[in-house]
């Protein structure tokens, strides 16, 4: 897309325009002034005149990887690593658009520096800035890498800072993340030269339109001057990935006594310095999450939204106890929460303490194998949206009791995802039927999106009898996706009559996905002559083993006619 969009722009302009977003030498005598080339040409198509035209161009240059996608730190980091050639291709075209005139020059500069991967090349406008170091070794940040390292002055004529604060408004996403997972040369400036920027800028922030912020922080007393810094009232999301990196002779406790004081430092700044923050995400490692959470949640924006915890599953030494997870009750504005930590018996006096958060409307969290979950105490009356990931799922009956305290818990839950997992890899005597299990959520008849995850060795059936509970139950279901990794197809046998259920009683599906479709000649037979709801939404119906040609011909004229797919070559499978 981006080269396109880069050839139909080189199209449409003169000759010396050509060259200079070619990248090709020109010759000077045939360079126009900055004052005559602010006017475009008559060569020059007339639409490039118009500055709404060009800010709809140049915004495909954007870095669209990150559109849709839930930006923790490891997979902007990953994203950053995978698409480093398209993030090249699209910085260079920008820069080369800056270059071509003054028209350009505006639109072009606003998504060249909206986002960066490292405060450093906003740094490097200073001219003052010199390097002392060259490919300095460093052990830190999850591997030896090579750093270049500058220092500025004490003293930097105002006019340098001027040029660059000129520059700064323009960043809107600054994403400081591990440079172990991105391929770009690395550089850093001295703490003294951070310094001299802080003191030049004073109280103010050094990026005034930063709207998100990444920051990976892994020497906390040289960093947390730097993030004060870029903490602006404009910061609506804003993640911090706390590192450790232990040395032999050191202990876990030392280590967090010495993060304490600069992590409660930085907590205590956030509701002045980012007054208007929404979502926050702490990521502590192997830090005890509740340095964080005990502070935060006495000291956070009121206009706090989203929370998301996390720690690392392997740190067991630091599962929380009951105690730590009660500072959640006094997160009084939190919609959406997240929480991925190691977790100790929940159960004080021969009860499990409840935590009630009843404006909470969404609530993602998995179960640790050897833990329990929060889940168990958690409980909102608002809340709409569960997404549960690595539930240790072998024990049907216990599965059952956990539905059923879901329901308790939440009673007016709409969405639920759920992935199952065992470690027993094994073949199962005998099998439930999905809907028996999940029996408790059937009492939830506004449920609109139902997400269910699981593997063959599971002991777990699929039958046309389960999907056709499911619709009568669910008659405002939206999407149902059973999505199973199957070893075993001989566990999934739906076909016909599933679908004919969900077209009779579930009139709002509109996204389906089932494990495989049988089709049976008895079936077949007692379809309905016309299909029970002609005006159905439902456009796709997507199966993960596969549908052939036929099969999709006579789902589509007998069951649901508003079907829109169009064969994969790649596996034969019809997909959106």
């Amino acid at each position: 897309m981006l080269k396109r969009v880069r050839r139909s722009i080189i199209a449409l302009l003169p000759e010396s325009a050509r060259q200079t977003m070619s990248g090709a030498p020109t010759d000077p005598s045939s360079q126009l002034s900055n004052d005559r080339r602010a006017v475009p040409s008559a060569s020059a198509h007339g639409a490039l005149s118009n500055i709404d035209i060009l800010d709809a161009i140049f915004v495909y240059f954007d870095y669209a990887p990150f559109h849709g996608i839930e930006e923790t730190p490891n997979k902007v980091a990953q994203h950053l690593s995978r698409n480093y050639k398209v993030d090249v291709t699209r910085t260079k075209t920008l820069a080369h658009l800056v270059r071509v005139c003054k028209a350009f020059s505006e639109p072009a500069l606003r998504v060249l520096w909206r986002q960066l991967h490292d405060v450093f090349p906003l740094l490097r406008l200073l001219p003052s800035l010199y390097q002392v170091q060259e490919n300095v070794p460093s052990g830190r940040r999850y591997g030896p890498i090579s750093l270049d390292i500058y220092h500025l002055p004490d003293e930097v004529p105002q006019s340098e800072y001027d040029r660059l604060l000129q520059y700064a408004p323009y960043v809107r996403r600054l994403y400081a993340l591990s440079p172990a997972t991105t391929p770009f040369r690395r550089a850093e400036i001295t703490e003294e030269g951070w310094v001299s920027v802080i003191r030049a800028l004073g109280d103010q922030p050094l990026l005034p339109n930063l709207g998100t912020l990444h920051w990976l922080m892994e020497r906390p007393a040289e960093e947390l001057p730097q993030i004060t810094t870029l903490l602006s009232p404009s910061i609506k999301i804003l993640k911090l990935f706390c590192h450790v990196d232990l040395e032999q002779e050191q202990r876990l406790a030392e280590v967090q006594e010495a993060w304490k004081p600069y992590l409660q430092r930085l907590i205590e700044a956030l509701p002045q310095r980012v007054p208007e923050l929404i979502d926050l995400g702490f990521y502590t490692e192997d830090l005890d999450t509740r340095l964080v959470l005990e502070p935060l949640s006495l000291n956070h924006p009121p206009s706090l939204r989203t929370l998301s915890l996390s720690n690392s599953p392997q740190c067991t030494s630091i599962a929380f106890d009951p105690p730590g997870l009660l500072p959640l009750t006094r997160f009084a504005t939190i919609q959406s929460l997240t929480l991925t930590l190691s977790l100790a018996d929940l159960v004080v006096d021969g009860r499990t303490p409840e935590i009630r958060l009843d404006n909470l409307t969404e609530l993602r969290i998995p179960y640790h194998p050897g833990h329990s979950c929060a889940l168990n105490a958690i409980a909102s009356s608002s809340l709409r949206e569960l997404e549960v990931s690595g539930l240790q799922c072998f024990i049907p009956s216990t599965f059952q009791n956990i539905c059923a305290s879901w329901v308790r818990s939440f009673p007016q839950l709409e969405s639920i995802s759920c992935w199952l997992a065992s470690e027993h890899v094994e073949r199962v005597a005998s099998r439930w039927p999905i809907s028996t299990l999940l029996q408790p959520l059937l009492a939830l008849p506004r449920m609109r999106k139902v997400w269910i995850a699981f593997t063959s060795w599971l002991p777990i059936k699929v039958t046309d009898h389960d999907v056709t509970t499911f619709a009568q139950a669910w008659t405002s279901i939206e999407q149902l996706h059973l999505a199973a990794a199957a070893f075993d197809l001989t566990c999934y046998q739906t076909g016909l009559p599933s679908l004919v259920a969900l077209a009779t009683h579930c009139p709002h599906l509109s996204d389906l996905l089932m494990v495989q479709l049988v089709i049976r000649e008895d079936d077949i037979a007692n379809l309905p002559p016309e299909p029970p709801n002609p005006l159905h939404a439902l456009r796709a119906v997507k199966v993960n083993y596969g549908m052939q040609p036929a099969t999709y011909r006579l789902v589509r004229d007998m069951i649901f006619p508003n079907l829109d797919q169009k064969l994969d070559a790649r596996d034969w499978l019809y997909r959106d």
